[in-house]
């Protein structure tokens, strides 16, 4: 098969990065996986015939270094820090906005510019909007609440900078989940739970509801877009369909047969926590087949199923 191109993926040791890379490879797409794991060893990706790199975005002269030797025709860049509840705000920032302009430097002074760009960056950025339950659109107002959803918006603002002489893409992917992430995530923490038949479970709010898809969904999107996305324009990664924590643990207890008694844990609760959030796939149906979108109950049952 011949080579699609070759494309440099950031963050490729991580939960999403792991699938990228793997269905990118199989797809006949050329890959250079960059992954870097401070004070641990760095996972590789599974997937063959591809390259894998340690690099660490913060150091300046390597990023400029691997960009200019491997001159990619285009490049994802999903690494960087996305649980919200992580303890040090300004690690965020290093390794959502720093690390991300380091990149763009090193990609802007490439004699000839990759084809395409793709940032990750989240749905955090729209924080409380006022859509929230009807399906947030990309041209809502950017209003983030926590440290999180400001450094990823910060990312698409110096991202801006480079518009004129990169073919930039803005990814904003809401809730997703899928095999191999971790159970610090909700979905991942309670398939668990029903999985070793734990007799309870401790979570937060049951009844907020949240636009939750399946991780290889959403790695073809970053593939569609790659072929097909168009520069300069900002893409929700979504399926627009809510589900709350109630609804999914009813659902993995009858997958399961399996009950729990379940008790909620006051510092789980969020103040200001929004009831329902989901996002609008509209445009990302311009290149993604929403038909062939992953259900909820589907992704639950490969979780559980997954020993």
């Amino acid at each position: 098969m011949a080579s699609r191109g070759q494309v440099l993926v950031t963050g490729a040791g991580g939960f999403t990065g792991r699938y990228l890379v793997d269905l990118l490879s199989r797809e006949g797409w050329q890959v250079v996986a960059c992954g870097y794991r401070s004070g641990s060893e760095a996972r590789s990706p599974s997937a063959e015939g591809c390259e894998h790199l340690e690099l660490d975005l913060l150091d300046e002269q390597a990023v400029h270094s691997v960009v200019a030797d491997r001159r990619p025709t285009h490049v994802v860049h999903l690494a960087g820090l996305s649980f919200p509840g992580h303890p040090v705000p300004g690690d965020f920032y290093r390794a959502n906005l720093i690390a991300s302009v380091n990149l763009l430097d090193a990609l802007v002074a490439l004699e000839s510019p990759p084809e395409r760009v793709i940032l990750a960056s989240s749905s955090n950025v729209y924080g409380a909007s006022p859509r929230a339950a009807a399906g947030i659109p990309e041209s809502d107002e950017l209003r983030p609440v926590n440290h999180y959803g400001v450094s990823k918006t910060a990312m698409e603002m110096a991202a801006a900078l480079f518009e004129s002489r990169l073919p930039i893409l803005i990814a904003r992917p809401f809730n997703y989940t899928g095999v191999g992430q971790r159970t610090d995530f909700v979905i991942p923490k309670i398939v668990s739970h029903f999985r070793e038949r734990s007799p309870s479970i401790m979570l937060g709010n049951l009844d907020s509801q949240r636009d939750f898809s399946d991780v290889r969904s959403v790695v073809g999107a970053y593939i569609a877009l790659l072929e097909r996305g168009r520069a300069g324009e900002s893409y929700n990664i979504c399926s627009g369909v809510g589900a709350s924590i109630r609804e999914i643990l009813d659902t993995v207890s009858a997958i399961s047969g399996h009950e729990m008694v379940v008790s909620v844990d006051p510092g789980l609760l969020r103040s200001g926590d929004v009831p329902k959030i989901v996002g609008s796939p509209a445009k990302l149906a311009d290149v993604v087949d929403m038909g062939r979108w992953i259900p909820l109950r589907e992704t639950l049952e490969w979780m559980y199923s997954h020993r």
